[in-house]
């Protein structure tokens, strides 16, 4: 939920009780205590592939967390194993490629992020290995909107912190804010404008790096009046979601200028077709926030350098063990499509890095992404393409694009 920026991550997991089951999922979410009062705790956070992770410890030992309020709270399989939490339920979770898996849901006795405890808190159980891209990123579980909604969170992703308090206002100066609604699993949501097109329930989620993804009838609807015109594909393969099961998918992008949060304008904004209308940390990180429980509010600060134009090479990557590096998506009119590039050509060579050597996926999602790479693909007759490629503002790929 990590494009070049390459989206590489983007997950939002939906919640589908099993109807036979005595207790489920929902009759616990709202359990779990914080142990201080009167607190304003600063925790520090680490920015990979535009995605907020942070330290907890759970029984004394340190974990690694992705921050996300589109899901709940999670722990991985590993740490159930070690310490064998109660279980609560057996639910499944369906996530954002629309895998569907069953899993068990545990309460945490206590976990501890920074010198906060938190107490009887129920969390799902994952497997953080299934993805590709969050087995590099040694994630242990998620903190999630079960256990955000406990008290007022600030996320300043510029001064690399959040600020966890129980006080009654903001902890910081804002430029503008937006009421929220949330839902029984404690997502949150807002409305929007985009033109004179009203956006109603449009989830908050720091789980993903993406900006705006708006879902099909949306998408159809802005089409229609006009506010949506030149569009671009982008065509291949997704493994975004937890369960990591590669799909099948064709994706559309285009480019608007008024789209309002409240009175708030964002101009040249870059939206995508997605299963779901949310709004991830390309564009949250622009910004610092704070999401005030207590009235139900987001605060938000405006970067002084902010700006939303979003560039590509014009294709992703991927990793499965049959196929190794792989191209897993190529964007319409990019320089990628020009050359011949197509979905599920090997990748033996990326700037640096030799993945026919002794580097890895891993080694890709780490690496600092230049304006510019080298590549080396094989297509399907293990003939070998190498280019150089830059990349290109997604104005730039809409260019002398004819969707009539």
């Amino acid at each position: 939920m990590l494009a070049m920026k390459i989206n590489i991550l983007i997950f939002f997991i939906v919640l589908f009780t099993l109807s036979n089951c005595s207790s489920t999922w929902s009759d616990y979410i709202d359990k779990g205590t914080v142990s201080k009062t009167d607190f304003e705790e600063t925790t520090d956070i680490e920015l990979i592939n535009n995605l907020v992770i942070t330290e907890v410890k759970i029984k004394g030992k340190t974990y690694k967390f992705l921050f996300d309020s589109g899901a709940p709270l999670s722990i991985s399989e590993t740490i159930q194993n070690d310490l064998d939490f109660k279980i609560l339920s057996s639910d499944y979770i369906v996530d954002s490629d629309n895998n569907r898996k069953k899993v068990d849901w545990v309460q945490l006795d206590e976990i501890q992020i920074g010198k906060l405890s938190f107490n009887n808190q129920t969390a799902f159980v994952g497997n953080f290995s299934s993805n590709p891209v969050l087995k590099c990123l040694g994630i242990d579980g998620i903190i999630g909107s079960n256990l955000i909604r406990q008290m007022n969170t600030t996320i300043n992703q510029q001064e690399k912190s959040i600020i966890f308090s129980d006080k009654n206002k903001p902890v910081i100066d804002y430029d503008f804010s937006i009421p929220f609604k949330s839902d029984v699993q404690h997502n949150i949501f807002i409305d929007l404008k985009i033109g004179d097109i009203r956006l109603n329930n449009v989830l908050i989620d720091y789980g993903s790096n993406a900006g705006f993804s708006i879902d099909a009838d949306i998408w159809s609807k802005l089409k229609a009046n006009g506010i949506i015109e030149k569009t671009i594909t982008e065509e291949g393969i997704q493994q975004a979601g937890i369960i990591g099961e590669p799909i099948l998918f064709l994706r559309e992008y285009a480019i608007i200028d008024d789209l309002s949060i409240g009175n708030h304008e964002l101009n040249v904004i870059v939206l995508r077709t997605g299963k779901t209308t949310s709004i991830g940390n390309r564009i949250l990180s622009k910004y610092l926030i704070t999401i005030d429980w207590k009235t139900k509010t987001l605060y938000f600060t405006q970067d002084e350098f902010t700006h939303f134009n979003e560039e590509y090479y014009g294709f992703k990557l991927g990793y499965s063990k049959s196929k190794n590096v792989y191209i897993q998506s190529v964007i319409e009119n990019s320089q990628a499509q020009k050359l011949g590039v197509l979905p599920n050509y090997k990748v033996t060579k990326f700037d640096e890095i030799n993945f026919n050597g002794n580097e890895d996926f891993c080694d890709y999602v780490f690496l600092k992404k230049k304006e510019r790479v080298y590549i080396e693909v094989e297509d399907s007759n293990g003939r070998s393409i190498a280019f150089t490629i830059k990349k290109e503002p997604l104005s730039n790929l809409l260019k002398n694009i004819d969707n009539d």
